[in-house]
């Protein structure tokens, strides 16, 4: 009997040696395909979606904050035109960062852009085919309902992009509309603002990239990181055309990526390594890793030897 309880036991021990060596190839198998396909390890991973969280959160406080500064320099909506017309122009002096403001009531559109760009063909376009085209939208069923959607919102901000054009080649036209506290939403009235896209390009997103690296805590003493944002349709089949990057960027594509929604619709948002590659990162990982396996898989063995060893003397 003692004979076969010892038989059964090593039986036992073998297969549950066995079952570890399994499981140690599946996670040496995963480990070696972290490596060869490049991919962040999951906490890394995990940290660099944390920081394009971030970036856009503080990303959309800032747009907010911006748009809610001028909104409380707009004319109320009785105002008399000529009175409108000179606080819409108070507002692009007060606020160079803003390129069009416009303000509708019902039928009747004040539209107004810098005065000091309307030189420019590309603005002088843009302010005409949305002088056009605003009072048609506004004025349509669409019109009403966008201010019901607009007072839904706890801000009563909506904001919406769109692709526009610019000598060094194309831009984005970020606008908000809002409407204003006293209104209800059987009148159609709408302001806005329309962010300046050189503006954007050149001094908004480069500095809120800059900002979120350096609030990363993330250590980049020997590993920098840099950040991109990018439109969606700019980047389909074919290498990306960054809309605006950090200091760092230079080329190439982003490690890990967000797709911006609340206030940047249609932007993507993204970071890599500056200098260091995924593989080079996974490096370090992926050793520790093979390394844990490999004890492990040792001290299993060592065991089973001497729990055999126990049992045949004891048998």
């Amino acid at each position: 009997m003692g004979h076969f309880n010892s038989f059964q036991l090593t039986l036992g021990l073998a297969v549950l040696l066995l079952a570890a060596t399994a499981l140690i190839s599946v996670s040496f198998t995963q480990l070696t395909s972290v490596g060869r396909n490049k991919v962040l390890p999951p906490s890394i991973y995990r940290d660099l979606q944390e920081v394009l969280a971030i970036s856009e959160a503080q990303m959309n406080k800032r747009a907010y904050s911006m748009v809610e500064e001028a909104r409380k320099l707009f004319p109320l909506p009785d105002t008399l035109a000529v009175q409108k017309e000179k606080k819409l122009d108070l507002i692009l002096a007060k606020s160079p960062w803003l390129m069009h403001v416009f303000l509708f009531d019902e039928k009747d559109l004040i539209f107004r852009t810098q005065a000091g760009l309307m030189g420019d063909r590309y603005v002088r376009d843009e302010h005409e085919n949305l002088v056009k085209s605003y009072p048609l939208w506004l004025g349509s069923k669409e019109g009403k309902s966008l201010v019901k959607n607009i007072n839904k919102k706890p801000s009563r901000i909506l904001f919406d992009s769109s692709q526009t054009k610019r000598s060094d080649g194309p831009a984005l036209l970020l606008s908000a509309f809002f409407t204003f506290p006293n209104d209800s939403n059987n009148r159609v009235v709408i302001a806005g603002t329309s962010f300046d896209p050189d503006y954007l390009k050149n001094t908004f997103f480069p500095e809120m990239l800059e900002e979120s690296i350096s609030q990363t805590g993330l250590d980049q003493s020997t590993n920098p990181l840099a950040m991109v944002i990018y439109p969606l349709n700019w980047s389909e089949g074919r290498e990306i055309k960054p809309l605006a990057g950090s200091v760092r960027w230079g080329e190439g594509r982003p490690e890990v990526t967000l797709k911006l929604d609340e206030v940047f619709h249609g932007l993507t948002i993204g970071i890599k390594f500056q200098r260091t590659s995924v593989e080079a990162t996974n490096k370090p990982w992926v050793y520790r890793g093979l390394l844990v396996c490999g004890i492990l898989l040792l001290l299993i063995t060592v065991s089973l030897v001497v729990t055999k060893h126990l049992v045949s003397k004891t048998s």
